[in-house]
């Protein structure tokens, strides 16, 4: 258990640059954002279903695990394009004083 989430994310991680390697795949935020929501939907829904199907657990709790897995997929997949594409930020700032004055 210690071991998986550094070994799932250099998976994750991996798989996302190939695709931006070898294919189409969007780049930067947007790009990482449509992986980390198609990762989620091949390889965690329908865990999510089957848990539903075998556990006596209401449906309400099993929507609540559904909507926190989606929001981390999605985390991570804009964070990884962000760090593997860059992003640009940018800033302004307007003071209450001319030019002269500052």
């Amino acid at each position: 258990m210690l071991a998986h989430p550094f070994l799932y994310g250099s998976v994750f991680a991996a798989v996302f640059l190939a695709l931006r390697k070898g294919s189409t795949f969007p780049a930067g935020i947007r790009g990482g954002l449509i992986y980390g929501a198609g990762v989620f939907s091949v390889g965690s829904l329908p865990v999510f279903v089957l848990a539903f199907a075998s556990f006596q657990v209401s449906a309400e709790v099993i929507v609540t695990w559904i909507v926190q897995n989606l929001c981390q997929y999605l985390a991570a997949g804009i964070a990884l394009g962000a760090v593997a594409d860059g992003v640009t930020v940018r800033l302004s700032t307007q003071l209450p004083a001319s030019a002269d004055e500052a």
